[in-house]
């Protein structure tokens, strides 16, 4: 920007012909407070101010006047910038930079001394304009701007007449800054139309179906004045009775009846777990094959599981299971059949996500991706060189890609350590959509992110913890990588030493931390969750769920015997408390140690948890028990995290073994408690 626009130079006066016998035999000289002056951020539009000392250092008086070195940018200003000066004696150097234009600028301003003997000093200033954000909010019932004075967007809620975009809706019109409108009435006085409204198109009426009783062997019909009416079809009228068994359907007095087809003929009972589908007794069905009733194993896969495994069973749309291996990744299918098996070397499984028809691993320090349909390798991305110090020749070796989050746009953010040189360092760093470009985010010094979610607002919120990822000792705090421009986003919570401490994201965008149960809002502000008189300390859980308004994790108490944590004195209990108010929905004790296992929840609000001996509890929303199921060969368990399948098949990986239960829900939105994943493998949306 030198040379190439307008200055607002510095108002540099001439020196004052006042008499001052003691200027020609000055034996003083100019110094500064500092040598260099940082204004920081300043918006374009506004003002920034600072200031600096600027003293007489000696026994003599002298006068001085300001000037620049080289060409400054435009917008500075210094005053006063000339003056007298007594010995020693020391005046106020006032600063302002008001910037036209966004960018870096910069300032060398050089005060001399006008005595027989000169004297020099300088200060660099420097300062970063920016352009207000644009702080559209989408919301047409609101005035929005940037306020230059406060540096915060303002949304100011205005009656205006609005368009609330549903076509089932007139008059709209802005209520406390939502658009509203006027139901329409889709009525035609028909009784043989459905009256609907699509907020789309408007209006539909639709000739009914509410006559149909269900008999293939009836016509059904309605009359606009006399409603509906049925008549028998005649009889050797084709039909269908709908069942796969019988053939050559006709209508015999009214009924649907058909000729049953040779025992053992083959046909499909719509199980993609039954193989063996042939017609027995009318009945289509796989002799050989029991479908599971609520609460029974559906599946067991002895196998040795990886590093992360336990914690984070990713499935997709059609209820396959992926899970880390110590020397990769493997599939099971919605059956319980091994599918395929990639070897890519030791994975750290609890940091991989799911993308439609991609799996994101961590392997050491590159990002693997491999082919949910058949496991081979898609790419590879080395992130290690991130961390390669500048000018250095220090190895990146034994660098580790710790934690994925996907983002909205299919973008990953992903958390790196390095060991070397002591005493390590971490960083969060970018993966553009096609997770090619990977560019930092964020140093973390001697610090490293073990979690990563991205929150409603596209936001990253990570668990940083001190040290490396093998020191059992260290404190944990959160950290929020707000909006740009809006410094008020980003936050950091205190640091917390204690267990090691999980997070999951609240529905309106709050994080709920275990460290004391506090769930803390987008602007920092945290609140205490835990209620009294429940202690802290004694929380050892897995990720938190929170679906429904409710929160939910397990808690580990004192028993009154002893009061400490020993091999008899505590009890596990699953606790649900309301998300709002900190009320306890009901609190369940535990038949069998629990820790850090996670819940899941379906779409009826039932929990189910496996507990570190292997059984499958189930609860009920009001917490009563729903079933429990002792799942064979497997023993007891450090920490397992469930979920759910679109065949409403509650999973767990354990070390040894990958199973399923069959349940009557699907997962619950919002119950998984890792990131936002929905875990249908479609990122977080």
């Amino acid at each position: 920007m030198r040379g190439a626009h307008a200055l607002w130079l510095l108002a540099l006066t001439s020196a004052c012909s006042c008499d001052d016998p003691a200027l020609g035999e000055a034996r003083s000289k100019l110094s500064t407070s500092t040598q260099r002056l940082d204004l920081g951020r300043v918006f374009v539009g506004t003002t920034g101010r600072g200031g600096f000392a600027l003293s007489a250092v000696g026994d003599a008086s002298l006068r001085y006047r300001a000037r620049y070195e080289g060409d400054p940018g435009p917008g500075w200003q210094v005053s006063p910038a000339s003056g007298f000066l007594a010995a020693n004696d020391v005046v106020g150097i006032e600063v302002e930079f008001s910037p036209l234009l966004a960018g870096p600028s910069s300032a060398w301003v050089v005060f001399e001394s006008l005595g027989t003997i000169p004297s020099t000093v300088a200060v660099e200033l420097v300062a970063l304009a920016l352009d207000p954000p644009d702080c559209e909010d989408g919301n047409g019932c609101t005035q929005d701007y940037f306020d230059l004075a406060t540096g915060r967007c303002v949304h100011e809620v205005a009656r205006l007449s609005c368009d609330d975009f549903n076509a089932c809706t007139g008059n709209d019109t802005c209520a406390e800054g939502i658009c509203l409108g006027e139901s329409r009435s889709c009525d035609d006085n028909d009784i043989c139309t459905d009256d609907l409204c699509d907020p789309r198109t408007g209006c539909l009426n639709i000739p009914t179906v509410s006559c149909d009783d269900g008999n293939p062997c009836t016509a059904d019909r309605c009359d606009p004045n006399g409603g509906c009416s049925s008549s028998v079809l005649d009889d050797g009228t084709p039909c269908d009775d709908f069942e796969q068994c019988t053939m050559a359907d006709i209508c015999i007095l009214g009924e649907c009846r058909g000729v049953s087809l040779p025992e053992g003929t083959e046909c499909d009972d719509q199980d993609p777990c039954s193989f063996m589908d042939q017609c027995v007794m009318g009945d289509c069905k796989d002799p050989t094959y029991e479908p599971p009733g609520v609460g029974d194993l559906k599946f067991l896969v002895e196998l040795r599981t990886g590093a992360g495994a336990t914690y984070n069973p990713l499935i997709d749309r059609n209820s396959s299971v992926f899970f880390g291996t110590p020397t990769g990744v493997a599939a099971v299918n919605r059956c319980g059949e091994r599918t395929w098996t990639a070897t890519i070397g030791p994975t750290l499984f609890s940091g991989a996500v799911s993308l439609p028809g991609v799996l994101s691993v961590p392997v050491e320090g590159r990002l693997v991706e491999l082919d949910t349909e058949t496991g081979e390798v898609i790419r590879e991305v080395d992130l290690a060189p991130l961390l390669q110090i500048p000018g250095s020749t220090t190895s990146t070796q034994g660098v580790h890609l710790l934690d994925l989050a996907v983002r909205a746009s299919g973008g990953l953010v992903a958390s790196l350590w390095a060991p070397e040189p002591a005493p390590g360092r971490g960083l969060i760093a970018e993966l553009d959509p096609s997770h090619v470009l990977a560019t930092p985010l964020q140093p973390l010094g001697p610090r490293h992110a073990r979690r990563l979610a991205i929150d409603a607002d596209e936001a990253v919120v990570a668990l940083v913890r001190e040290g490396g990822p093998q020191e059992a000792e260290g404190r944990e705090q959160l950290l929020r990588l707000g909006l740009a421009g809006l410094p008020e986003t980003t936050w950091s919570s205190s640091p917390r030493a204690g267990l090691r401490t999980d997070l999951a994201l609240g529905d309106q965008g709050e994080v709920i931390w275990t460290s004391g149960l506090f769930v803390i809002d987008r602007t920092g502000t945290p609140r205490a969750l835990l209620p009294a008189p429940l202690d802290p300390r004694w929380i050892s859980t897995g990720a938190p769920v929170v679906f429904g308004g409710r929160i939910y994790l397990i808690y580990r108490q004192a028993l009154p015997e002893n009061g400490l944590l020993a091999t008899a004195g505590y009890a596990d209990h699953l606790l649900a408390v309301t998300a709002s108010t900190a009320e306890i929905v009901y609190d369940q004790e535990l038949p069998a140690p629990a820790e850090r296992a996670s819940p899941t929840v379906d779409g009826f609000g039932r929990v189910y948890l496996l507990s570190g001996r292997g059984t499958l509890l189930a609860f009920e929303p009001n917490g009563q028990l729903y079933f429990e199921l002792e799942v064979p060969r497997i023993g007891p368990s450090d920490g397992v995290a469930l979920t759910l399948t679109p065949d409403r098949v509650v999973v767990g990986v354990t070390e040894e073994t990958v199973f399923g239960v069959q349940s009557e829900g699907n997962l619950g939105s919002s119950s998984w408690p890792r990131h936002r994943r929905d875990n249908f493998a479609t990122g977080h949306r």
